[in-house]
């Protein structure tokens, strides 16, 4: 009896044992599970959290196993837009091609009338402030050069290089080609400095008004002097474009080109018939410069 009981006692123990063991084994499991399915839910590996937008393949069965992903940050904003070309839709009608303008020929780039519209037109009758030639000082040296403004006029419009006396400042020897006739010399004395637009006709034409300096200046300005022969010069006078030309018609152009020029830059003022004389004389250049406006 007592042997019985003593085995009865161990084969007790051991089933208790058993029990214990297998509660272990069992709690063990659902930490287990418990752990997996945390992980399954959140990761706490930083590397999860990236901002990768990679996408795995999609699996045969039509599920897709992309990991979840942060949304990428914004990217800072910029002052360059790109905009997209605009496609032709219903809303938009095209507009046929523009044709190219025609070709301007060089000599319309500036037509007759535009060339002679600054210059001022004034048919009224003539002051009654006499001119007087005195009053219109000539060949000066007004650049302080020492030559005055006749031997400049001589040194500039020689053909062959002028030979000077520069002690005097006066013109010994060079080549002359008259404009107006086609005279040719190479004896200065035989060929006079025309004032292109005369001091009388300057006078009428808005001089009257000037200072006495004013006036000098005019008288001396080398724009407006032209190397002749003597007979053509004093042929012209003071005669105005409408009451004589050069016989040379080549000059025409030069003439009235120079003419208008003269007289826009110094605010003078011409008559309708000079005017139109002016415009007749321009139809033989083959292109018109611009003209200064003072």
């Amino acid at each position: 009896m007592t042997v019985c009981n003593h085995r009865s006692s161990q084969r007790a123990g051991r089933n208790s044992w058993v029990v214990v063991a297998s509660a272990l084994v069992v709690l063990v499991a659902l930490m287990t599970s418990c752990s997996r399915s945390d992980s399954a839910g959140v990761s706490a590996d930083p590397q999860s959290l990236s901002t990768d937008t990679r996408t795995d393949p999609v699996d045969p069965g039509g599920v897709s196993t992309s990991r979840p992903t942060r949304p990428p940050a914004s990217p800072p904003s910029s002052t360059v837009v790109t905009v997209p070309p605009v496609s032709a839709s219903a809303d938009t009608q095209e507009l046929p091609p523009t044709e190219p303008a025609p070709a301007v020929p060089p000599d319309a780039a500036l037509g007759i009338n535009d060339f002679l519209a600054p210059m001022g037109i004034d048919d009224r009758p003539q002051p009654w402030i006499g001119y007087d030639r005195a009053d219109w000082p000539h060949w000066a040296d007004t650049d302080g050069d020492g030559c005055d403004a006749r031997q400049q006029a001589l040194i500039a419009a020689s053909i062959s290089p002028a030979q000077v006396d520069f002690f005097r400042c006066t013109v010994v020897a060079g080549d002359w080609f008259s404009a107006y006739d086609g005279v040719s010399t190479d004896d200065s004395s035989s060929f006079d400095v025309d004032h292109l637009v005369p001091l009388r006709d300057a006078h009428w034409s808005g001089g009257w008004q000037w200072s006495v300096q004013q006036r000098r200046l005019f008288a001396n300005d080398q724009a407006n002097l032209w190397v002749v022969s003597a007979s053509s010069n004093r042929s012209k006078g003071a005669l105005t474009p409408d009451q004589w030309r050069p016989a040379r018609v080549e000059v025409w152009c030069e003439f009235a080109v120079r003419w208008v020029q003269v007289k826009v830059a110094w605010g003078l003022t011409a008559t309708t018939a000079e005017r139109d004389a002016l415009g007749s004389m321009l139809e033989r250049c083959d292109a018109l410069p611009s003209v200064p406006v003072r």
